[in-house]
């Protein structure tokens, strides 16, 4: 969910500076919600390539201690 109150404020800072905008309109929010899931996706990619490779590295260590 895009949160609309930092858009709210920008819109009312613009607002004061002379300029009409209405940043909570769907076309906008829309493309928002898509980048925030275009990030998601990415990271929660990258947190399991990492995961899978620092998890093997710590498993053997640990088996190599314990000998």
């Amino acid at each position: 969910m895009v949160p609309e109150i930092p858009l709210l404020i920008l819109e009312g800072v613009l607002a004061v500076a002379g300029i009409n905008l209405s940043l909570t309109s769907s076309g906008i929010t829309l493309s928002l919600r898509g980048l925030g899931l275009a990030m998601l996706v990415g990271l929660t990619n990258r947190n399991r390539s990492r995961g899978t490779t620092t998890g093997t590295a710590d498993r053997s260590a640990a088996v190599a201690g314990e000998v």
